[in-house]
């Protein structure tokens, strides 16, 4: 009885989010064990009361025009840290701004202890950040992501005294965000869909990106808006809730990733559903400067939203005895840093075998490689090959994304002379070295060559070397995007929501994600 009413809950919040969704939210709790308990008593609580199940809660921290949303979000932090947990709160520059403007130090205080992340200026608008990524090429919107964002992340900064830990936005479907934010010293990424093959977190456009893939919102615990609720709608709801994180548990037994992502936008616990006010669009070509826009949100009574926010703290103290709850910074701590390494040649053996046989990010308990940083190490090992006569016996592997401007349609496949592609490696090392990101193609021999296939002959040409072998031509064929882009995510071809700009479909930014399969890898744990 209780798994079909959950199975009917579910179904009834997937299509409340499909008719208002903001950029989702989510954060790590932990536990602190007591330091009193003896040694075999505090190991023997660990293993009943902490599995290896963890939990990131988030909250989008947004709403800068309701004074009710500084009291919840101050009530949820200081909930939370009662319990010993550790919330992840991402801030726009605009909430950031509004806690200065009304004087609620309050707010700021009872966040002190928590993990706070960047949540956009003005939340991805004024300007509309999807628009101009959209119309410019890599180094453009790029730079315009930094015009437009850094103001509101110094405010945030300024705000707490330290640097945000992560960045979210709705729009991280446009790898640029992602590379910017990274760039502007955000290297974690609070949420994206990405696969992970199982792995708890990857990496991608140099940026560490957390499992997504057994997320849930913990928001929106009434169903009458004004209205009394029906008997029984909190009690279903709290078990709806413990259901799915038992369900969650439940799959990541054995597995690689033991991660759930738990979320919430505030204002859906405190605002009444469906909007009495028509929502303001605030994601408008022409809306250049951020403006002052009309109450929409009507409040529900005050029991009935503490009805609500106590069914929370229980759902939330509910899974604080079956998992452990972090940060993303602690989660971080979990897993091997990507900065450029050094490489033996024997560890670059292993990623050529796997090349041989497909293009694909290479892992090890170790190691892990993505192609672009695979075309990288073989364009500078080759190169020193060639200018110095002999293999070096190391090669630094640089943190390299893929293309970042589209592959010919139909790039030509053929035979080029070993000597042709050597000397060619020179301007293309160094160009990897100047954009941070390898070609979409290569002109070589009167031939225009995808990366994959240029890749192939990089990696047919290093095997001979290892051998001692000097083959005359080489093979530059194959394709030209890793196994990954076939997954979903790489294979959309739209982006677009009602709340867009009409007729506005994100085709660039899809064509750029898919470019980007180039940079993606899984995360090594340590």
């Amino acid at each position: 009885m209780l798994c079909q009413q959950a199975n009917r809950m579910e179904n009834t919040m997937t299509t409340r989010r499909q008719f208002l969704t903001t950029s989702a939210a989510l954060p790590l709790l932990y536990n602190f064990q007591s330091t009193l308990l003896g040694a075999d008593e505090a190991t023997r609580l660990t293993s009943e009361r902490q599995p290896s199940t963890q939990v990131i809660l988030s909250f989008a921290t947004e709403v800068a025009d309701e004074p009710k949303d500084f009291d919840h979000i101050k009530a949820l932090a200081e909930f939370l840290t009662e319990e010993g947990l550790i919330g992840n709160f991402h801030l726009t520059g605009d909430y950031a701004r509004a806690l200065k403007h009304h004087g609620r130090l309050d707010v700021v205080e009872a966040l002190e202890t928590h993990e706070i992340g960047f949540h956009c200026n003005h939340h991805g608008a004024a300007p509309f950040m999807a628009g101009y990524l959209e119309k410019m090429n890599w180094r453009d919107g790029t730079t315009e992501w930094t015009r437009n964002e850094l103001p509101g992340l110094r405010v945030v900064e300024e705000l707490f005294g330290r640097r945000p830990v992560y960045y979210t936005t709705e729009f991280n479907k446009a790898p640029q965000s992602i590379f910017a934010s990274c760039q502007a010293g955000l290297p974690t990424i609070g949420y994206l869909p990405i696969p992970t093959r199982g792995h708890g977190a990857v990496w991608y456009c140099n940026s560490f990106v957390p499992s997504c893939e057994s997320a849930m919102g913990v928001e929106r615990f009434f169903s009458a808006g004004l209205k009394p609720e029906p008997e029984g709608q909190y009690r279903d709801r709290e078990n709806y809730y413990r259901i799915k994180f038992d369900r969650f548990a439940e799959k990541l037994k054995g597995q690689k990733s033991t991660l759930i992502r738990a979320f919430q936008h505030s204002y859906k616990t405190y605002a009444v559903f469906p909007f009495e006010h028509p929502k303001p669009n605030i994601y408008r070509e022409d809306n250049l400067y951020y403006e002052e826009h009309p109450h929409y949100l009507d409040l529900l009574p005050e029991a009935k939203y503490q009805k609500g926010f106590d069914l929370f703290k229980r759902v939330i103290k509910y899974y604080a005895e079956r998992a452990a709850f972090t940060s993303f910074s602690k989660y971080r701590e979990g897993f091997r840093e990507n900065q450029g390494q050094w490489q033996s040649l024997q560890e670059l053996d292993e990623v050529c075998a796997l090349l041989s046989d497909r293009l694909d990010a290479y892992v090890s308990a170790t190691l892990s490689v993505s192609p672009a940083e695979a075309f990288g190490m073989l364009s500078r090992v080759l190169r020193v090959y060639h200018e110095d006569g002999a293999l070096p016996d190391k090669v630094f592997m640089r943190n390299v994304i893929g293309p970042t401007s589209p592959i010919p349609d139909k790039p030509e496949q053929g035979d080029v002379s070993s000597a042709e592609l050597l000397k060619s490696l020179r301007l293309i090392d160094r160009a990897i070295d100047n954009e941070q990101s390898i070609p979409p193609s290569i002109e070589i021999a009167g031939k225009t060559v995808g990366p994959g296939q240029f890749l192939n002959g990089l990696r047919s040409l290093y095997v001979a070397a290892r051998k001692k072998q000097s083959p005359q031509s080489l093979t530059l064929s194959g394709p030209n995007l890793p196994v990954i882009a076939n997954e979903p995510f790489f294979m959309e071809e739209t982006l677009t929501k009602d709340r867009y700009p009409e007729g506005f479909e994100a085709r660039s930014i899809c064509q750029m994600c898919r470019l980007q399969s180039w940079s993606w890898k899984p995360a090594v744990n340590l």
